[in-house]
């Protein structure tokens, strides 16, 4: 085997592991997002479900803390929801900017490949909606 025909194999391995590196950063960004969405959509769903709930005014003991609740739900649906197309919008330019960069790599040295910024807000917002399901319950509640 000659030097040229090593570097040529070499470029085709690379281009190999960025193409499994990027499927892998695909998935991961893919499952984010579909936290999100999913924090989003049990929001609304929470949403309905008091809304149908107030129409019964015997099931809800405290309106104050059942309003507060309701309000918070659609701040984190909304929230999410946002949060969720800036990430896309994000990641699209990010893409794009790699996708552009890859003809300017120079292939006998090891590729730079730019870590993701990584954020809480799912986890973040899940706590949120977990303690606003409390504090609805709690409005179910008479005490």
């Amino acid at each position: 085997m000659n030097l040229d025909e090593f570097k040529k194999e070499l470029k085709e391995a690379k281009k190999f592991s960025l193409t499994f590196k990027a499927q892998a950063l695909q998935v991961l960004i893919f499952e984010r997002y579909r936290s999100l969405t999913i924090i989003s959509s049990i929001s609304f769903a929470l949403v309905g479900v008091f809304i149908a709930l107030s129409f019964e005014k015997q099931f809800i003991k405290n309106i104050s803390l059942a309003y507060s609740s309701f309000g918070l739900f659609i701040l984190i649906a909304l929230v999410s929801l946002g949060r969720y197309l800036y990430l896309i919008r994000d990641d699209i330019k990010n893409i794009s900017i790699q996708i552009r960069e890859l003809p300017n790599e120079d292939w006998s040295k090891p590729l730079k490949i730019k870590k993701p910024k990584q954020d809480f807000w799912p986890e973040i917002l899940y706590i949120s909606l977990i303690m606003v399901i409390v504090l609805f319950v709690f409005s179910l509640i008479n005490f």
